[in-house]
């Protein structure tokens, strides 16, 4: 990596936030690999967030204006039918990433996650 197109952002869970120092011309799945170690999780549950817009795996971070001393704030996507599980047990921290609307729906298992929907 060229030391000139280096970038150190931070990139925040609901719990806990980690430094990294990247390329700016990254892809935003390179930085999603990098974040997966750290946090280990698979890549391919991560959704990254920046300036509110959910990043896109093809897209560089300097395509989104992602720069030095930013954050990045990190989302596990869960399906719903996969928390079926932990009905009648706490959920805390679970944040869903959703496609329909009636995922949302306020029901006593789901009192503790944060639900995000994404429109596509």
């Amino acid at each position: 990596m060229d030391s000139s197109n280096i970038i150190k952002i931070t990139v925040k869970t609901l719990k806990q936030k980690e430094q990294f120092e990247v390329a700016q011309s990254s892809t935003v799945q390179e930085l999603k690999e990098e974040v997966a170690k750290r946090f280990k999780t698979p890549p391919d549950l991560l959704v990254l967030i920046f300036a509110g817009k959910i990043l896109k795996d093809q897209d560089t971070l300097s395509q989104h204006g992602v720069h030095s001393g930013v954050s990045i704030h990190v989302v596990i996507r869960i399906n719903f039918t996969c928390l079926k599980g932990f009905i009648g047990r706490p959920c805390l921290n679970v944040v869903c990433v959703c496609r329909e609307k009636t995922c949302q729906e306020k029901t006593p298992e789901r009192e503790n996650m944060l639900f995000l929907q994404v429109r596509n």
